[in-house]
Parts: structure tokens; sequence; C-alpha cells
């Protein structure tokens, strides 16, 4: 009789939980329906902002090997631009924008506003030539003629934490602040979007640049991992979606619009090409360690929990119950609920440089089983310099990875200008020296660095 009654009373268990599961995945599906169709929040648009570093009396000059001789005068104004987004009270007018440290770096070198000179990487029958500015500036544009002059509150190193933080006199109402999430690996193979003013990777000055909320650029893409800097442990998301000269600084977004990085560089095989941005839990320690205000995701739901949400909580929890349920079918039965073996972790060291110079933008490549060469010499390099660029030879020098060492070795090829170390030490021709990951070293002229990474 007491067999007969289990029977009963399991069968019931299943048919209730049968139901319970039905109801669950009905309202889940009602539910999901609503979130497959969520696309990228323009509403991201009016968090960001064009960063531009502005001169003022400027000079292009040659040097003649002792002097600067002045070529003609610059008209004041945006010398290079990338792109920022506001930080803050969600629900106040902001006053701190982030950005890449590498596109105010010219700034905070001229001493935040003082002269400066700035090496282009060009020739006039046979001289370098420069650029010459008394004085400079940043601003945030809101549009192509509307701007507040901003300073910089505070930054990382451009080779580490490249982030920086600025700041305008006044709170703007022509902006909002953004809400940040802690990116996680979960989010691998997730929606994410960039958001920025793309523009040329060239450091000319140039009027034509359109600068409104409607002249935004978005590009659609996906996680693709999570990579830590060797050395720095700076922790960055590789992406697919598309990063280009211009749009360095801006956020890189999910669907409901939340930060998840800080768009920064790319880095290319001449095949494939991969996108990084810095991930978000080292932008909330760099806020953090120099007490900027910001606001996260979770911090925005805690105003207040939608019809969506509830709808979320009371479909998990009938879904927790069902799931209960079955396990303690299953446990009555004798069956065993699953044995599920942790997956071993294949992730695999990936060797790169990265060209400091700015004619690439701090963009990194990544090193294949063939040494990487790096020269002016567009057919044969992997890193091609403008022709006309100081101290550059067509072939000039190698980056060769040894895995079975993990070491680098960079060889000279005879080059006119020389190979050097960061302590001044020219290298041999055709004798390879080794590099560790975090060591840099300069192809013809200090302008020219470049730096070995592991990611």
């Amino acid at each position: 009789m007491s067999n007969l009654l289990n029977k009963i009373k399991i069968k019931t268990v299943i048919r209730t939980n049968a139901i319970i599961l039905m109801v669950a995945l009905l309202i889940g599906g009602l539910c999901t329906s609503s979130v497959d169709t969520k696309a990228f929040d323009n509403s991201v648009n009016k968090g960001v902002a064009v960063v531009a570093f502005c001169i003022k009396d400027a000079q292009v000059c040659i040097y003649d090997g002792q002097n600067l001789q002045p070529m003609g005068a610059l008209e004041d104004g945006p010398y290079s631009s990338g792109t920022g987004f506001f930080v803050g009270d969600l629900h106040k007018n902001p006053e701190y924008i982030v950005t890449n440290c590498h596109v105010v770096d010219d700034y905070i070198q001229s001493g935040e506003g003082g002269e400066g000179l700035i090496n282009t990487g060009e020739y006039y029958q046979g001289y370098p030539l420069y650029v010459y500015f008394a004085s400079s500036e940043i601003r945030i544009y809101y549009d192509s003629d509307d701007y507040d002059i901003a300073y910089v509150d505070s930054y990382g190193e451009v080779e580490k934490v490249d982030l920086a933080v600025l700041k305008i006199k006044t709170p703007t109402k022509k902006r909002k602040a953004l809400p940040i999430k802690v990116a996680d690996k979960d989010m691998v193979g997730s929606d994410v979007w960039t958001v920025g003013y793309p523009g040329s990777s060239d450091n000319v000055l140039s009027d034509s640049s359109r600068w409104g909320l409607d002249d935004v650029a978005v590009k659609k893409g996906s996680v693709v991992r999570f990579v830590a800097a060797s050395g720095t442990g700076v922790e960055r998301i590789e992406t697919n979606a598309e990063v280009h000269h211009g749009n360095s600084g801006g956020p890189l977004v999910d669907e409901d619009g939340n930060v998840i990085g800080v768009n920064t560089n790319f880095m290319t095989d001449g095949v494939q090409t991969a996108y990084y941005a810095i991930n978000s839990s080292e932008l909330i320690n760099f806020l953090d360690r120099n007490n900027i205000p910001y606001e996260t995701a979770d911090d925005d739901e805690k105003d207040g929990i939608g019809v969506g949400a509830i709808i979320a909580i009371v479909v998990a929890v009938i879904a927790v119950g069902a799931i209960i349920a079955f396990v303690i079918i299953k446990k009555k039965n004798g069956s065993p609920v699953g044995n599920v073996k942790p997956k071993k972790s294949s992730k695999k060291a990936m060797p790169m440089v990265r060209s400091m110079s700015v004619q690439h933008n701090g963009a990194s490549f990544a090193i294949g089983q063939t040494p990487l060469m790096i020269g002016r010499d567009a057919t044969s390099c992997n890193i091609v310099y403008r022709e006309g660029t100081a101290g550059v030879s067509g072939r000039h020098c190698t980056v060769e990875w040894k895995p079975e060492t993990g070491e680098f070795y960079v060889t000279d090829l005879k080059s006119t200008y020389g190979t050097y170390l960061m302590n001044g030490q020219r290298l041999q021709p055709n004798v390879p020296y080794r590099l560790k990951a975090g060591d840099s070293f300069c192809v013809g002229d200090q302008a020219n660095v470049i730096t070995v990474e592991v990611g």
C-alpha cells in the first residue's frame, strides 16, 4: 500500500512540475522574444564626444641638423583627435570624460598647455619635418563648432593602463553620463558595439570633420575572448567589432548601453584583424584610485525595477523550483543527476609587437611562425612606415618569436640609421638580440619605438 501511495505521489509531482515547466517556458519565451529583438541603444550616442588636441601659433619647420627653420604657419585648431565618453551620476549633468591616454599624450608631453614639438615623420628635400606650437589645449567637441575646454585630471601610462580622465569647467547639458558594467568571461560570444568618431591615423589639420551626434559611427560585433597583457596584467577584451583611428577612447557597450570596455587599438597579421578594448574592470579600478565619480549598471538598476525585470525574476523562481523537483525525483529513482567535468583552459600565448609611432597610433601586430619585418617597403614589410620617415630603411629590421623559450629576437638588416635598444645601444647588423616581453627598441629614430608583448 505504501509503495502504491509513493508512486501516486511521484506521478503527481511529475505532472505538477510538467505544468510548471510549460508555464515557465511560455513566460520565458515571451520574455526572451523581447530580449532577442534588442539592438544597439542609440541613447549611448548622447554620452560620447570628440576629444581633440588643438595647437596655437604653430609652424611647420625643417631641422637642418642644428636649428629649426620655419617653413610656414598653420591655422590654430585641432591637430589630432579621438573619442571620449562621460561618466558620473546618471541623473546629473556630467563633467568627467574618459578617453585613452594616447589621445591626449601630445598635450601631456607639452606640459599640459605649453609649447611643444612634434616629429611628423615626413621629409622635405631630405630634411625631417616638425610641427612647432607655442601653446595647446584639449577641446571636447559636441558639434563641429561647439566645444568646451578640458584639462587632464588623471592619466596612466600609454604602454600600461592607456586611460585618461578629463574634466570640463562646468557640467554640460549637451551630453549624459554612461553606466559602467564589469565584463567577464561569460560574455564571450555576446553582441557588443564600438562607438566613436573614426578619423585619419595621420595627425593633420582638417576643417572637414563633422562631429555632431548624427556623425557617431557604431560598429557591431561580438566578444571573442579576454586577454591580459604580459608584464602589466592589464586585461583587454578582444572583439571583432571594428575599432579605427579616431574612435580610440570611445566606449565598447552591450545591448543595454552599458560600458564594458574602452576601445584602444587593433592588431593585424595581414589576413585577420583583432580589435581590443580595455576591460571595464580596469576602468573602474582607475576611477576609484583617482576619486572620479561614476555609476555602474547595478547602481542604475537600484533606482527601480521594471516590468521586464519582474517577469525575469518570476520565470527564474519557477524554473529553479522545477529543477529542484526534477533533481529530487531523479534521486528517488536512484539515477545520477549528471557528471559534468570542467573544461580545461586552452589559452595560448599570443606574441605581438606594438608600434608607438604616431603613424600607427599604438597598433599591435601578431608574430607568426616567420619573422615580422619592419620598414618602408610595403611589398615585404608587415609594419610599414611612410616613405621618408626619419631613420627608417626600406627593409629595416625583423622581430622573431621563439615559443620554446618565450623570448623575442630583433635583428637589424644593415639599416642606414641603425636599430637601437632603449639604453642607446646600436645593434650590430644581422646579429639577433634577445628581448623579453615588455621590452622596447627604436627603429632608426626615437619617434619610432616598438614594444614586444605577449597577450
